[in-house]
């Protein structure tokens, strides 16, 4: 060993030595390294610990915890730090300042908003939490009968069978001549993937101003917005800020508030703002934490019936035009093509086009929407090739609306020979057409309105009317309204009419009024009326009135609406004599797994409330009483609104004592004039019960006031203690079961035995504790 330890020296010296040159900075840098973790407190928002490593004055920390945290543009010197590739927050100076607070355990970072994270901030109206889209096979049968006197008995049948969300439907009338007249009939698919419905057979289609309204037998495509009622179809607004600290944005649109955001540090964007047509203005109002505000105000312009950017709406109809609606069952013209489509170019902009073809016509034209700062322009554009020759149409519109005033003129031209799959070159119209309006608010209790209208037609000639109107509210109940007017016409020449009403609102839907009127063939009347109207419950209204003047006439109406429909009786008699009539309406519903109810008239979708064999349970739509389930547990709903989430409850406090129910609550959007089951399950409750004693140092304790919980699988159920230890619990399977009980003097355990049982309530006896 001597021999050897001399060589050794003299040849590790140097190379330890170098060693310790090379590495001593950064043993040393080692040695003062510090791992803590601190919360970090970023612009006064604390957003959670964070593991970081302190370096004589400097912070070092992971850029991925950085990022979570909404820290962004961390561009300082990196090095890799207990396996991650952290950031030194000295080299981010001055932009970013830090201090440790040792005290609270906190890591406090001041930096500029541009390093911060952009909160969104949807303003939509989002689809309803829950909701739950219904497809379910139903049908309705409605149905309306009139009895009058002289003898006349008039019926209505109108049915509709829904089939996987599609809808067959079809309607008669009978009248008490023995006739009997086919209304539309269709079946209806919808597709709410891409919100195009087809309707094969009848459908109502029409195609602008300057075109056509015609029914057409045959094939319909159309894109409907009303199969996502919670798509946003017109321009929104949007807002850009930023907050240096935690802030609260309210958004106010005309006054009120529509959406309240708690906002973390940095900047925020504001989108899909919804807004009513017309003008108004829209308030953005930042408070932070140090209660520092700041008020944005936007005025804004939304015209009606415009698109948003790159959303278009659409009708395509290929069929026979179908004449004498109402009179003939099988009355058809011929067959004819009508195709429409609008489209949004701008939020400023929309574009339309129309072409209507049949064998010898071909009518089309263009049109567009133009939103202004201060109102909106519609143009529309037309032109016409037919046998019995060519014509051209034009409109031109401005309108402009506001909270305080309104006003608006438009014209609109249209040749001789201009002609449409439901206007021929024969057909009188109006050649000139020029209108005025205008509309003020003078204070919150008085309006003014004015109307001017001209028009020139190929055959009537020349006729023109000016009118002055105004309201006034004189109290919380009662109110004024008033009009004057002059009129001309080629065959009946100068005319004068003028009304004077007073109108006065009572308690429970009650409303009275009282009025006089000219008319313009110059005949004079006086009129008063006290009337009730129906509401979406269960209830009476009615209505009677007096006329008199010329003639004179009285008028009494009483109305019962109940579960199974609406019922109406009338009396009037007069300078004619009286008369009288009954009147009821209702329908049948069927929904799968639920039978064959009856109801009020459906007229979109409906639902039936099933509490299975538990009768006299309340039921809601919106928070509106619809009525009670009936012997089987079952209750109608219609009035629902097809795709839209209507929220179905009922009163759990109408059940037995021995019933139980999960939710109470569901949110459904049934199908286009469907139908959906809505059950709440309920089973028999057993409720078991008993008393705890607890053993400690061999001494029984009471455990006065506590609680005692059990554990299923499933989650906890717990009950407090009586004064003498007793409980009450309800739900348990039969079986064993963990059991906790926490008192004033500790806590224990036990184990409770649950035995199989018919009965409502089970007295498990004394339950020992040792503790």
């Amino acid at each position: 060993m001597k021999s050897i330890s001399p060589l050794l020296s003299r040849s590790t010296l140097p190379l330890l030595l170098f060693t310790l040159l090379l590495l001593g900075p950064r043993l040393a840098r080692g040695a003062a390294d510090q791992r803590a973790i601190l919360n970090l407190v970023l612009n006064h928002l604390d957003k959670g610990e964070i593991s970081v490593v302190l370096r004589d004055g400097d912070v070092l920390a992971a850029r991925d915890d950085l990022a979570r945290a909404g820290l962004l543009g961390v561009e300082g010197r990196t090095e890799q730090v207990l396996g991650k590739k952290a950031v030194s927050f000295r080299s981010l100076a001055p932009a970013l300042s830090y201090a440790v607070d040792e005290d609270a355990l906190a890591l406090r970072v001041e930096v500029p908003v541009r390093m911060l994270k952009t909160t969104v901030i949807d303003a939509s109206r989002t689809l309803a939490e829950g909701i739950e889209q219904r497809r379910d096979p139903s049908a309705f049968l409605n149905y309306a009968v009139h009895l009058g006197t002289p003898l006349e008995l008039d019926g209505f049948l109108e049915m509709g069978i829904s089939l996987d969300g599609n809808l067959i439907q079809s309607s008669l009338t009978a009248t008490s001549e023995g006739k009997v007249v086919r209304g539309l009939s269709s079946f209806t698919i919808d597709d709410r993937s891409t919100l195009r419905r087809w309707v094969v057979g009848e459908a109502l289609v029409s195609s602008g101003a300057l075109g056509s309204s015609v029914v057409a037998a045959g094939v319909t495509v159309s894109k409907s917005f009303a199969l996502d009622p919670y798509l946003i179809s017109a321009p929104t607004l949007g807002y850009t800020g930023s907050t240096a600290t935690p802030a609260v944005v309210d958004v106010y649109v005309n006054g009120m508030l529509v959406k309240s955001q708690i906002l973390p540090p940095g900047p925020f964007q504001v989108q899909n703002l919804q807004t009513p047509t017309g003008n108004g203005e829209v308030r953005y109002v930042l408070r932070d934490v140090f209660g520092r505000q700041q008020t944005t105000a936007s005025p804004y312009y939304l015209a009606a019936r415009s698109l948003a950017k790159g959303l278009s709406e659409y009708t395509t109809s290929l069929g026979a035009r179908r004449l004498d609606l109402g009179a003939q069952s099988f009355s058809y013209g011929q067959l004819g093509l009508l195709a429409y489509q609008r489209r949004g170019l701008t939020d400023r902009l929309t574009a339309g086009a129309r072409v209507e073809a049949a064998a010898g016509l071909v009518s089309g034209g263009a049109s567009a929407t133009v939103t202004l700062p201060v109102g909106q322009i519609d143009l529309e554009l037309a032109a016409s090739a037919a046998r019995d020759g060519s014509g051209a149409a034009a409109l031109a519109a401005y309108t402009f609306v506001s909270r305080r005033f309104s006003g608006g003129v438009a014209i609109r031209s249209v040749s001789d020979s201009y002609s449409t799959l439901s206007l021929t070159p024969r057909d009188d119209r109006q050649r000139a057409q020029a209108s005025a309006f205008t509309g003020v608010a003078a204070g919150r209790h008085l309006t003014l309105a004015t109307q001017y209208a001209l028009a020139i037609d190929r055959d009537a000639g020349a006729s023109f009317r000016v009118g002055l109107s105004s309201s006034a509210q004189i109290s919380r109940r009662l109110s004024l309204s008033a009009g004057l007017g002059r009129a001309f016409t080629a065959h009946h020449g100068a005319s004068f009419d003028a009304f004077l009403g007073l109108s006065l609102s009572l308690d429970n839907g009650v409303t009275a009024s009282v009025s006089a009127r000219q008319d313009a063939d110059g005949s004079r009347e006086a009129y008063a009326e006290i009337s009730k109207s129906l509401t979406a419950e269960n209830g009476v209204g009615g209505r009677v009135a007096v006329a008199a003047g010329k003639d004179w006439s009285a008028l009494a109406i009483g109305q019962f609406q109940g579960p199974y429909g609406r019922y109406q009786a009338t009396l009037q008699t007069g300078s004619s004599g009286p008369s009288a009539s009954l009147d009821a309406t209702g329908a049948l519903v069927l929904v799968h797994g639920a039978g064959l109810l009856a109801t009020r008239p459906v007229q979109e979708g409906f639902a039936v409330i099933q509490v299975p064999g538990v009768p006299g349970v309340r039921g809601y739509l919106d928070n509106h009483e619809i009525g009670r389930t009936d012997r089987s547990g079952n209750l109608v709903v219609p009035g629902l609104l097809p795709y839209y989430g209507n929220r179905i409850m009922i009163a759990d406090t109408d059940l037995p004592l021995d019933r139980a129910v999960g939710a109470i609550e569901q949110t459904i959007a049934p199908s286009y004039r469907g139908g959906a089951l809505v059950r709440f399950d309920v089973k028999v409750a057993h409720f078991f019960r008993g008393h705890v004693v607890v053993e400690r140092a061999g001494k029984t304790i009471t455990p006065a006031y506590g609680e005692i919980s059990v554990h299923l699988a499933v989650g906890e159920v717990t009950s407090p203690l009586g004064k003498n230890g007793e409980f009450e619990l309800s739900e348990i399977p039969p079986g064993k079961h963990e059991a906790r009980v926490e008192h004033t003097a500790g806590v224990c355990t036990l184990e409770i035995v649950v035995p199989t049982t018919e009965l409502v309530i089970t007295d498990l006896g004394a339950l020992r504790c040792v503790q």
